[in-house]
């Protein structure tokens, strides 16, 4: 009995010990992914300060820290660029190369749409670094003129540190943005005589009506005769002199 017993306490601490160990696992699993949100807004000319809701962003894994420095992932291997230089003015060019790159090449990635906040999501990241733009111009239109924001893509890197050197996984991104106004395609206005003239040349000639072309070539050709006549006549003039 008191065996028994024994066995029973020694299987019970043996569960509980595993307990703890697999919640260990899981919280040291956790604390190695973070979260990213990008907060997408803007300000109108106005003035006015406006959260962009609806709108898709792409997010792709694009380096690898491998001994102490980020080394492009598998898909972006041959995007042709280096983090040798980690200032903002050539990691903006890094992101906008890499974006050309994945849109270029169809690479696969995360994507996931703002709500009515502006703000959206991403779970579960790994450590790395991460490229992230937005899928196409958020359009509206406003007192019949189309206008919208753009933002340029972007990279941060997970986890990231604040100002006073903390690690941080669990991110806000907040990208920059561009208020645009689209303007209307206008066609090009051809002359109306020019205009007239080719849709019954090309007419005539779609309905193969002989009566039509010859009209049409005797009528040009007679134009012509007019007008080199007139320029004779005039040059006689100025000498004085009559054609006939």
């Amino acid at each position: 009995m008191k065996m028994r017993q024994t066995h029973c306490r020694r299987l019970a601490a043996c569960l509980v010990f595993l307990m703890l160990f697999l919640s260990g696992m899981q919280g040291a699993a956790a604390e190695n992914t973070g979260t990213l949100t990008i907060y997408f807004h803007g300000k109108t000319p106005a003035g006015t300060e406006i959260n962009l809701s609806d709108t898709v962003f792409h997010i792709h894994k694009a380096a690898v820290m491998v001994n102490g420095e980020w080394t492009l992932t598998e898909p972006f291997q041959d995007a042709g660029i280096t983090f040798e230089d980690t200032g903002a003015s050539q990691m903006k060019k890094n992101a906008e190369r890499l974006q050309d790159y994945a849109l270029e090449n169809a690479i696969p990635g995360q994507t996931e749409k703002t709500g009515d906040n502006g703000r959206v999501s991403f779970e579960k990241l790994d450590m790395g670094m991460y490229l992230i733009y937005q899928d196409s111009d958020r359009i509206w239109e406003e007192n019949g003129q189309k206008t919208g924001f753009r933002s340029a893509p972007f990279l941060i890197s997970i986890p990231s540190r604040d100002t006073e050197g903390n690690t941080l996984w669990t991110v806000t991104a907040e990208p920059k943005t561009e208020w645009i106004a689209c303007e209307e395609e206008k066609p090009d206005k051809k002359p109306e005589n020019q205009e007239n003239w080719a849709q019954e040349i090309l007419g005539a000639a779609q309905t193969g009506d002989p009566t039509r072309i010859m009209d049409i070539i005797l009528l040009l050709s007679a134009s012509a005769l007019i007008t080199i006549m007139a320029a004779q006549f005039r040059q006689y003039r100025k000498k004085g002199s009559g054609p006939f």
